[in-house]
């Protein structure tokens, strides 16, 4: 196996644990403050980040090997043509990872510009309006 790919999905791994058991941490101590919550996935998502620095990745060992050969005379001889077509398993799996990354990427783009677009378009909270939702009774409420 490609010591690349040995090394991400060593990470995935990693990132999985920590993930997972972060993601229960906090209803285990029952965190319920929105900014205390923030600060802990985001520093949640660094430690993730940072995975690769605390852990030195795998790197290839240069392989000794017994073959001698000895230079001589000699001419080429046209290689035959291999008809079989063959993709390993680590081009298939790495571009299955970058082709999800990138409909990730393309997911929360299109999520991101139909935000702004929505913002945009919002009217602009009045000041009556927002002391009326603050009390209970809004300004367009209608009998029964």
């Amino acid at each position: 196996m490609n010591f690349y790919l040995t090394n991400l999905t060593a990470w995935w791994v990693q990132v999985a644990i920590v993930g997972g058991t972060g993601a229960l941490l906090p209803t285990l101590f029952h965190l319920k403050a929105p900014r205390a919550r923030l600060w802990y996935w985001r520093v949640l998502l660094m430690l993730c980040l940072a995975l690769p620095l605390l852990q030195p990745w795998i790197k290839p060992f240069p392989i000794a090997s017994d073959i001698t050969f000895t230079m001589g005379q000699f001419r080429t001889a046209q290689a035959a043509q291999n008809a079989d077509f063959s993709v390993s398993w680590t081009f298939i799996a790495f571009t299955i990872v970058v082709i999800g990354t990138v409909l990730r990427l393309l997911w929360l783009t299109t999520g991101l510009v139909r935000l702004r677009r929505y913002r945009r378009c919002a009217p602009m909270a009045q000041e009556r309006t927002r002391t009326c939702v603050l009390r209970g009774s809004g300004p367009s409420r209608r009998p029964d």
